[in-house]
């Protein structure tokens, strides 16, 4: 808890809440570009201290929500490659079969 300890040095905040840390950490990052008095000096997430570069790099990453979504993404992928790999198939096989009626349709209109 010592590097905690160094973050907490001086006068500073300490911020929560949210429904990500991320965005804990992207609401301060554009908190420091428009007030240049402000730095972020580190952030502690679950207990491991991170430095200032750290920090910033954590606004960097998807928030919660994000990775939620790319997470059921990935999850669906396969299933539409199967999908898309069964119907594939099946729409030239019934293509086929359209044209052969067709063609069976038009022979024996002309006869």
């Amino acid at each position: 808890m010592a590097a905690a300890a160094v973050l907490l040095s001086g006068p500073c905040t300490f911020a929560f809440g949210g429904d990500s840390v991320v965005d804990i950490a992207k609401e301060f990052t554009e908190i420091t570009k428009k007030l240049k008095m402000i730095e972020v000096k580190g952030a502690i997430v679950d207990g491991m201290p991170l430095d200032a570069q750290g920090a910033i790099e954590l606004a960097k990453m998807p928030n919660r929500t994000q990775l939620q979504a790319q997470v059921v993404m990935l999850l669906c992928s396969p299933g539409a490659k199967v999908a898309a790999t069964i119907i594939s198939p099946a729409s030239k096989i019934a293509g086929c079969i359209k044209t052969i009626i067709e063609k069976a349709e038009k022979a024996e209109i002309a006869a």
